[in-house]
């Protein structure tokens, strides 16, 4: 299980990006999943808040494992220790969430998942780091204070992995990145190009556009 833990890392600063999907319904969901793996976004993020979340990460682990694909299938939305469990049980390779939970962390590091919360303060990533995260989510990144705020918390934390999520789309990835972005993660801006509709070949790619633009990036 570390090992996996190490490659989640990897893999999530290699590839630069982080797809999350939220959706209404667990048929949609499903599709923008394939899709955007399909398409080359490796880190698959798949909100709590979505129907059927829980199924659409067990099927894509089992997928991923079936293809032998150097992709990845985690929970996003995770407020609880309970619900951590259960996303790892169900096959869960990393748990994201939009706070930090101390005690999330610790059932974290007990099963060598990577643990990504939610953090707005120094004092935040500091605690976080504390408690082994290895990757902290900035959230919502352009309302903590937008680009600039990575760079500054690098001076004193050059060690620290950040990952903005919220504001983040395919015409500002390389400004995320000269200000020092572990990697970056899409929502909508990657699963929904265009709205209200859920287009497997539309949303792949766009997603290929997505990918193809992170690798282009300059990243330090």
């Amino acid at each position: 299980m570390e090992i996996q833990r190490i490659k989640v890392i990897e893999n999530m600063h290699k590839n630069g990006l982080v797809g999350i999907v939220r959706d209404n319904n667990e048929a949609d969901a499903m599709t923008r999943t394939r899709a955007i793996r399909d398409g080359g976004c490796s880190i698959l993020e798949i909100s709590m808040s979505t129907p059927g979340a829980l199924n659409i990460i067990e099927t894509v682990a089992k997928e991923i494992k079936e293809k032998k694909l150097d992709s990845f299938v985690g929970a996003g939305t995770v407020l609880d220790v309970e619900t951590a469990r259960a996303c790892i049980l169900a096959g869960a390779s990393f748990i994201i969430a939009p706070n930090f939970k101390p005690e999330v962390a610790l059932l974290c590091n007990r099963y060598s998942v990577v643990y990504m919360p939610g953090v707005q303060t120094l004092t935040e990533i500091v605690n976080a780091m504390e408690y082994g995260c290895d990757v902290v989510k900035v959230f919502p990144a352009t309302a903590v204070g937008g680009i600039g705020f990575i760079k500054a918390v690098m001076g004193p934390l050059p060690h620290a992995r950040c990952v903005p999520v919220g504001g983040v789309n395919i015409n500002n990835i390389q400004d995320w990145f000269n200000d020092g972005a572990y990697a970056v993660a899409l929502g909508t801006g990657l699963t929904h190009p265009t709205k209200d509709t859920c287009d497997y070949e539309e949303i792949k790619a766009h997603t290929e556009r997505v990918v193809e633009t992170v690798k282009n990036c300059k990243r330090k």
